[in-house]
């Protein structure tokens, strides 16, 4: 139950970090305003990595890194599209369905 925990603030960091750098990117590079959301970005991104190395205490590898980055990045995708209007071509979409499949398949055993 911990590593469920640590894996979901992971997966917030990610993607707190990855829409502030978007934010920032659609500012001039001399705007105070990218600065301010490039150093958000930081600040949200730093728990990511300690919080994925104390799921890797509590579990398997495997599973900590399906879940934590596969997982992360649909919820970044989906929030990309949902936040900033991102388009998404039905490759995209195929893409995405191979990413749940796989993780699916990461977890086969674990299921039952």
């Amino acid at each position: 139950m911990r590593s469920f925990v640590l894996i979901v603030i992971y997966i917030i960091s990610f993607v707190g970090a990855n829409l502030s750098f978007k934010k920032a990117a659609l500012f001039s590079s001399t705007s105070t305003q990218a600065w301010v959301w490039f150093a958000l970005g930081n600040a949200i991104g730093f728990l990511g990595p300690i919080s994925i190395t104390l799921a890797l205490k509590q579990g398997a590898a495997s599973w900590i890194f399906a879940a934590s980055i596969g997982v992360g990045f649909l919820v970044l995708q989906g929030a990309l599209w949902f936040f900033h209007h991102e388009p998404m071509t039905v490759f995209q979409w195929a893409g995405i369905g191979l990413i749940v499949t796989g993780l699916m398949l990461m977890n086969w055993g674990r299921i039952g």
